[in-house]
């Protein structure tokens, strides 16, 4: 009698903890949603270019939150990989830019966002500094081994002077520190997409 109360009591708790972490995800969610606009932008973002591209400020200007032009003409899906261990990061960038029409790809640790990488044709990595299994610059560095070209954008709560120079020197377009702007985020998402896209054509014109 007492083990049968004992495997209902067990079945009861366990029912609640399931309730509690789907009513616990979805007051994340919508918490998420509702205090995206109090984003503020981080006064520490420094920017590194990997190499020189001419661009015409006229064109980005008109068209820096729309790729549909050039990109869409090749008849090619922009696709994006954004390496996190923070769910809710993950989530938010994912709907910011599936919502522009771009495929995203998450990966919660680097293992599997090199995985990613070599499985899929992606066009720019969000890339988060600090995970679990691994340093951010050691996924950046397999990332270079695999492509010297594509757009990287590394993301960080510590910039590290010496990681940061590690990082300028394997090749990364920009790097912010969190909390960040996601607007400013998606406008340069967006430009090295463009960007990118219109190398990728020279190249193989």
């Amino acid at each position: 009698m007492i083990y049968f109360l004992l495997c209902i009591t067990a079945a009861v708790l366990i029912a609640i903890s399931i309730v509690f972490y789907y009513q616990r995800n979805r007051e994340n969610k919508q918490r998420l949603i509702r205090d995206r606009p109090r984003i503020q932008p981080s006064k520490t973002t420094s920017t590194f270019v990997t190499k020189p591209i001419a661009s015409n400020s006229n064109a980005d200007a008109a068209g820096g939150a729309d790729i549909s032009g050039h990109w869409h003409m090749a008849n090619q899906k922009s696709a994006i990989l954004v390496v996190d261990d923070q769910p809710a990061i993950r989530m938010m960038l994912t709907e910011l830019f599936t919502s522009h029409g771009i495929e995203v790809y998450e990966a919660n640790n680097g293992t599997v966002a090199l995985e990613l990488f070599e499985k899929h044709k992606l066009h720019c990595v969000l890339l988060d500094l600090r995970m679990p299994d691994t340093d951010g610059i050691e996924v950046l560095r397999e990332i270079r081994k695999l492509s010297a070209e594509v757009p990287v954008i590394l993301i960080t709560a510590y910039a590290d002077p010496e990681k940061m120079e590690d990082a300028e020197k394997l090749g990364i377009s920009k790097c912010i520190t969190k909390p960040f702007d996601i607007m400013e985020l998606k406008e340069e998402v967006l430009r090295l997409l463009k960007q990118y896209a219109k190398q990728s054509d020279g190249e193989a014109s």
